[in-house]
Formats: structure tokens, C-alpha cells, sequence
């Protein structure tokens, strides 16, 4: 056997002529009869075609890029946002509603907020119908929805709950409104732009209400006579253009003041109230503490029957009674607990463990904390009855 070197190529291989260089790959042949034999050997250390290897790099932890995160952020500040504004909301709700009872009908019924701005009168020209929409405001609220609750109470088996139940319903709203003002409020002033008309508010009703007092001015002028009437008679196109001017002007004045007052009326008579009458069943039992003040209120509206007196001799009567009677005496401590229910299922899509735990936990503790309430208010309540009923 006879060993040869392969150095170039296979077609300078034979038998007799072997390359005098040595190569890199050996090849091994053996009795060769001819050049052909020696052209079908192959390299071993060459392959035709090297097979293409690929290399597995190790596999990373997935990381969350920056913007997932940021948006996980806001997600949850936002949440945080729905959550506190709600908890103030049902608790704020429950307090106005108290407030108006209060105002409806343990108050002088009479309007005098308005009273306050009587030194715009002097400036009449300018002035007046800013003047006149609050008065009719502060009328309509304070006398003749007093009226209007008196009739509510007396012509209805209810009563005082009656006119309980329906200032709940509107307080919800009404909290909104609150809420929605100051948030936008503080908006422009963070942002130093003042535009009234983009706060929210019964800006359609001051609208509204403008433009009837606009015409009842021209029809009271033109009712009463004098000067104004006999110049509007004889200059008709002077007192339309005239009119147009004075309207035009003072429509900006008015609506852009009017949004602002509406909202400290509305929001003072919401939160702090009228003053009592010195003859009221709320002076006769408050006690001048602030839970003192819920109570009170809370026993007036409930001290009554619902719908049956109690009677020795009528049991089915009796069960009716006490049950509407149970239900109403709790009724604001169920309707703060169904407000406060939803919190806990909104806290648990917080992203963050920091802000998910603690949240739940808040709301917890003021749901027990009503519950909690409603058991120790209760022999309490017991005695301003007994002292109502005195």
C-alpha cells in the first residue's frame, strides 16, 4: 500500500507521477489500475458541501418596553382618579341630600341670598338682568320649592321620606356638577385660560332665562309708559338698534359672571345650609355636633309612621309597619354600602400592588365603618323619637 499526498488537484493524480509536495489531507490508495480509479476518490477532510450549523443563543427574560409601562401607569392614575372621586361622591351625596331637607323644611323658607347683591340695582343699566336670574334662582329654590315640598309631605303616605328619597336621587347629580365645576375650574387656572362658558352649570337655563327677562323688560316699559315708551313709539328703528346694543353687551356680562355665582350659591345652600327656625324640631334636638346634625335631621324624617299606625289587634299591619320602618331608618346606611360595593371590584384592576392592596382596604374599612354606625346610632335614635314624639 503506498501513501500519497494530494496537494492540488485530482486530475495531476496517476500511478506513476505522484506530487513530490505533501499536502494537508492523506489519502490512502491502493493498486490503482488506472487514472479514473484515482479521479473517483473523494477527500475525506473536504466534504462537498459543509452543513450549515445554526447556533441556539440562550433565551432572554422578556422585558416590558418603556411605553407599556407608562401606559400601565396611566391606566392606574386614572383608576385612581374614578376611585377617589366615587368615594367622595357616595358620602357627599348622602350630605347634600340631608342639607336641602334641611333647607326645605327646617328653615325660614324665605330668599335672601339675593338680598346680598341689592347694591346692583343702582347700576341698573348694566346690571339688571344678572340681577334679576339670581333673585329668580334664589326664589324659586327657597320659597317656592319650599312650597312645593310642603304639599309633597302632606299629600303623600310617605311623608318626609318622601321628599328624602326624591333629594337623593337629584343630590348624585348635583354632587356631579360640584365636582365637574372645581375640577375644571382649577384647569384653567393651572392653565391661566378663563373661558366661563366651558364650565359646566345650567348655562342653557341662564341663556333661557336672559332673554325672557329681555322681553319682559320691553313689555313692562311699553305697559307703564313714560319717556322710554314714547321714545320707542316715535324712533322704532333707534330703540331696536339701541336695544340690540344693550343686549349684545350685556349678554357677555351676564353669562360670563352668572356661571360662577350659580355655582357658590348652589354649592354653599349643598354643603352648609340655610338657618334654622328657633321653633324647628331640628333646634328642639340637634345637638351641634357634626354627627349630631345627620342625626337629627334623621330622626325628623323618620319619626312618623309609614304607613299603618301601630295597633294591639292588627299583627299583619303591624309586620308591614315594621318592616317600611326598618327599611327607611337604614336606608341611607344601605344606600352608602351600595355605593361603596362597586369600589372594591374597580380597586382590583389596579396594575400596581401598592395602589391595589391599599385601595381595598380603604374602601373596607369605611364599609365596616358604616355598618359599625348603623349599630350605634341606633338606641341614639331611639331617644330623639321618644323625644319628638313628646
Amino acid at each position: 500500500m503506498t501513501t500519497v499526498w494530494n496537494k492540488a488537484h485530482k486530475e495531476s493524480f496517476s500511478v506513476s507521477n505522484r506530487p513530490s509536495v505533501p499536502s494537508l489531507v492523506p489519502i490512502i490508495t491502493e493498486n490503482f489500475e488506472s487514472e479514473d480509479q484515482v479521479d473517483n476518490i473523494k477527500d475525506l477532510g473536504l466534504p462537498e458541501e459543509a452543513p450549515n450549523i445554526e447556533v441556539e443563543k440562550p433565551v432572554e427574560p422578556e422585558t416590558e418596553s418603556n411605553e407599556k409601562i407608562q401606559n400601565k401607569v396611566d391606566d392606574d392614575m386614572s383608576l385612581l382618579n374614578t376611585i377617589l372621586v366615587s368615594l367622595v361622591s357616595v358620602f357627599l351625596t348622602l350630605h347634600v341630600a340631608y342639607t336641602w331637607y334641611y333647607n326645605f323644611t327646617q328653615c325660614t323658607g324665605e330668599a335672601t341670598f339675593y338680598k346680598k347683591f341689592d347694591f346692583l340695582t343702582s347700576f341698573s343699566f348694566i346690571t339688571e338682568y344678572f340681577y334679576n336670574i339670581i333673585k329668580f334662582i334664589d326664589v324659586t329654590l327657597q320659597e317656592r320649592f319650599v312650597s312645593f315640598s310642603k304639599i309633597l309631605i302632606n299629600n303623600t303616605f310617605l311623608k318626609d321620606r318622601s321628599l328624602f328619597v326624591l333629594l337623593l336621587l337629584i343630590s348624585g347629580s348635583i354632587v356631579t356638577y360640584m365636582i365637574k365645576f372645581v375640577k375644571v375650574f382649577v384647569t384653567q387656572i393651572m392653565n391661566k385660560k378663563f373661558n366661563p362658558k366651558s364650565l359646566p352649570g345650567p348655562n342653557s337655563l341662564i341663556a333661557v332665562l336672559y332673554f325672557a327677562f329681555v322681553l319682559y323688560g320691553i313689555f313692562n316699559n311699553f305697559m307703564e309708559g313714560g319717556p322710554v315708551a314714547s321714545f320707542m313709539t316715535t324712533n322704532p328703528i333707534l330703540s331696536i338698534l339701541a336695544i340690540i346694543i344693550r343686549v349684545a353687551l350685556l349678554y357677555v356680562l351676564t353669562t360670563n359672571g352668572l356661571p360662577y355665582l350659580i355655582f357658590i350659591y348652589i354649592a354653599y345652600y349643598s354643603l352648609v345650609g340655610a338657618t334654622a327656625k328657633p321653633d324647628s324640631l331640628y333646634a328642639k334636638v340637634a345637638d351641634g355636633t357634626f354627627i349630631g346634625h345627620y342625626r337629627a335631621l334623621h330622626s325628623i324624617i323618620n319619626v312618623n309612621h309609614v304607613v299603618y299606625e301601630m295597633q294591639d289587634n292588627a299583627p299583619f299591619k303591624n309586620f308591614v309597619e315594621s318592616i317600611l320602618r326598618g327599611f327607611f331608618k337604614y336606608y341611607p346606611y344601605i344606600a352608602l354600602l351600595f355605593g361603596l360595593a362597586p369600589l372594591i371590584i374597580k380597586s382590583l384592576d389596579f396594575n400596581m400592588a401598592y395602589l391595589k392592596y391599599p385601595f381595598i382596604g380603604v374602601v373596607l374599612v369605611s364599609i365596616i365603618s358604616v355598618i359599625w354606625l348603623a349599630i350605634q346610632e341606633n338606641p341614639k335614635l331611639l331617644i330623639i323619637y321618644n323625644t319628638l314624639k313628646a
